[in-house]
């Protein structure tokens, strides 16, 4: 793990195990109780660069989740996704099933209990940490062990009994703080015309990927030319290896059918080593990935 934030380095004091009157618990409750939640707060990759974002929540299912790349709103019924470097949008009928999951994003999973009755289940302990204050609020530490996910540090502002904040590692390893700037819960509603999506001039809507459509090179090929075929062409490739065409890439010795966790081709742009000097965004190494995982097919 690489070096990380002074926040991330204080030690640990205390460990409980987790119970239905820890700390965390009556985060949960506060939050399931409310009936709208409005958090504007930084995503710190240390080192790498920090982005502001926005999550609202309002019952009933009323979602809007913004940062500088993408705009995800839900009116209740139909959730649409916007790229906005693309100036493209999706639509796909809203579920608690797709909520649930988007919640588990690290960067706002603390808050994805809003909406998750069954959150206080996905925990298995919360070690309890040394204690600082930030911005006037005293913030405490929890390092949450949870169900299929990494371990999670929790910033709980000890005044008010919620998690302002967290700490974590993504995919590619690297540290990650996650602060708010202003957090407001209430129990008046929202009004539901700031969940209608309104899309911006000239976007163009496109059918969203189906999850479970086996991946062909014909889907990644343009990501592939794009972003790897600069440097790993048919001429000169850089390390002997070429990424030109689908039959270079598998004779490249760096993709295992089936195993995108031991392809050196995923490896590499998930720990940020290629392409040099930029950061895939992480819909582009995940959709990679699933190419590599069903078959690295032709």
């Amino acid at each position: 793990m690489k070096p990380v934030h002074s926040l991330m380095a204080l030690p640990f004091i205390a460990l409980v195990g987790f119970h239905h009157d820890s700390p965390i618990d009556r985060h949960v409750a506060q939050l399931q109780a409310a009936s709208s939640l409005s958090v504007k707060f930084k995503v710190n990759t240390i080192g790498a660069g920090v982005e502001d974002q926005e999550l609202v929540l309002a019952r009933p299912n009323l979602l809007r989740w913004s940062t500088p790349t993408k705009l995800i709103v839900s009116d209740g019924k139909t959730v649409t996704t916007l790229d906005k470097q693309k100036n493209t949008y999706s639509q796909i009928p809203y579920t608690e099933t797709w909520a649930k999951k988007l919640l588990t994003d690290d960067a706002v999973w603390a808050w994805g209990a809003f909406f998750n009755k069954d959150f206080s289940k996905t925990l298995k302990s919360a070690t309890r940490g040394s204690q600082s204050v930030v911005k006037g609020a005293t913030l405490v530490r929890y390092t949450c062990e949870r169900e299929n996910l990494k371990p999670y540090t929790v910033l709980l502002d000890n005044g008010v009994g919620l998690v302002k904040g967290g700490l974590y590692e993504n995919k590619a390893g690297e540290n990650v703080l996650v602060q708010s700037e202003s957090f407001t819960l209430s129990n008046k509603p929202l009004d539901p015309s700031g969940f209608v999506f309104a899309a911006p001039a000239n976007a163009v809507e496109v059918k969203p990927d189906d999850p479970n459509k086996m991946l062909k090179y014909a889907d990644i090929s343009d990501l592939v030319q794009k972003n790897c075929a600069g440097c790993h062409g048919a001429s000169s490739p850089k390390a002997g290896i070429s990424l030109n065409t689908y039959q270079s890439m598998i004779d490249s010795n760096t993709i295992v059918a089936g195993d995108p966790d031991n392809s050196k081709f995923i490896k590499v742009m998930r720990s940020g080593q290629m392409p040099p000097r930029r950061k895939l965004a992480s819909e582009t190494i995940d959709k990679l990935a699933k190419w590599v995982k069903d078959g690295a097919q032709e």
